[in-house]
């Protein structure tokens, strides 16, 4: 997850699971367990 409350600055959060919306639960209908040998690639840009 990407946030930030100032321009000069960028939060960058694990997620672990979301919850259901409706009911605010953790499921493990929502989540997928990583078999270690998952990866991924974050590009970050800034306006000019």
């Amino acid at each position: 997850m990407l946030w930030t409350e100032v321009d000069t600055m960028i939060c960058i959060e694990p997620i672990s699971q979301y919850p259901n919306l409706k009911t605010q639960k953790y499921s493990e209908k929502n989540m997928k367990l990583a078999n270690g040998n998952e990866g991924f690639i974050v590009e970050i840009k800034t306006k000019v």
